[in-house]
């Protein structure tokens, strides 16, 4: 399937990728006929598994990543839990403060929330991590703002009147 968005990070050897966006589902329905919600394409909570040292196995899946179905999530991951932090689709509200871990206990992989959301809405941040510790910067919210007509990306001005990113 062709995928856009989707949260992307290697947990114990396996490359992982969480949700996303597609237009191009390809024969992905026939296997996941739930991938999108009942549609033919869109946003996916759809999270799958590659080991690249059994490549004949192909993609398998791992549990969907929890919320609503969204694209951009932004990864990172930590010794061996991957994370994902927000994300946006087209659906009010647009963009979201939550963050999940990802891990595999005793070779059973589940996502589990995060006890605190992030400050704001936030999707498309860039995300370094150093030792234990995750560093974001940047990053924008989608929503209309007060003086808009559409829905779009912000930066400059928060849902609270803040730039983005400033708590």
């Amino acid at each position: 399937m062709g995928i856009q968005d989707s949260a992307l990070g290697v947990v114990r050897g396996k490359v992982i990728s969480a949700g996303g966006f597609t237009r191009h589902p390809k024969e992905i329905l026939k296997v996941y006929p739930d991938a999108f919600g009942g549609e033919r394409n869109g946003f996916t909570g759809l999270c799958l598994a590659f080991d690249p040292a059994k490549e004949e196995a192909g993609w398998t899946r791992v549990p969907d990543v929890p919320g609503p179905a969204r694209q951009g999530s932004i990864p990172a991951v930590v010794g061996e839990e991957m994370y994902a932090f927000g994300g946006f689709n087209y659906t009010d509200p647009y963009t979201y403060p939550q963050g999940y871990q990802l891990r595999c206990e005793q070779g059973e992989w589940e996502w589990e929330s995060l006890p605190c959301n992030f400050p704001w809405p936030i999707y498309g941040a860039g995300v370094a991590v150093v030792g234990n510790r995750i560093y974001f910067v940047g990053g924008a919210d989608y929503f209309r703002g007060p003086r808009a007509d559409i829905e779009n990306f912000h930066t400059e001005e928060g849902r609270n009147g803040d730039p983005v990113g400033q708590a």
